[in-house]
């Protein structure tokens, strides 16, 4: 490594100060100082950045943190795209609903000019385990969601629902001359 100091102050004290003010900046946790990584940054930091990035709209009080950091990363785009049906769906997706929109002239037949159908389908569960996937306050979210992400002059109906994913395994065996009887049932829930 190259020493930049001229050698009119390279004396035992000038090395000794450099040394000191590497110590401590090694001794700092620059990581606390980190606030654009907002998996990372620490939670008490949140508020700030929520201002910082005007997302005010958007976050309610039954919020988790999980939701908080994944709107904090979205803020940029959110606010880019408000008052469009694709800030509507990121805006739910940051707190893990699926929004299936369908704007007026979608509709059949046509809806009210300037109105939208959205259908809010849970597809992740963001809450903590001892409370259910789809309670009020997340009713309440999608809801606070929506009004900041949509234009103002728009309204809407909100159906509320569930999405899962599933797989089905079949499995069958065969022998040889014997007669095998398989009975089952086969439940659609429409999904």
């Amino acid at each position: 490594m190259s020493v930049i100091l001229p050698s009119s102050i390279r004396d035992e004290r000038t090395i000794a100060l450099n040394d000191i003010h590497k110590n401590r900046l090694k001794a700092l946790p620059l990581e606390k100082l980190t606030v654009r990584d907002y998996d990372k940054v620490d939670a008490k930091a949140l508020p700030v950045l929520i201002e910082e990035k005007q997302i005010q709209d958007f976050v309610t009080g039954t919020m988790s943190e999980t939701m908080i950091r994944r709107l904090l990363k979205e803020a940029d785009n959110l606010r880019r795209l408000t008052g469009t049906p694709a800030a509507v769906k990121r805006a739910l997706e940051t707190i893990g609903i699926a929004g299936v929109l369908t704007e007026w002239w979608q509709m059949s037949p046509k809806g009210e000019k300037g109105t939208f159908k959205i259908e809010a389908l849970v597809n992740e569960n963001l809450v903590p385990i001892s409370q259910p996937v789809f309670s009020p306050e997340r009713v309440k979210e999608a809801y606070r969601l929506i009004d900041a992400a949509k234009r103002l002059s728009q309204h809407y109906i909100l159906t509320a629902g569930s999405l899962h994913k599933a797989s089905v395994s079949v499995g069958a065996s065969f022998f040889s001359a014997q007669r095998l009887t398989a009975r089952g049932n086969l439940i659609n829930t429409g999904g």
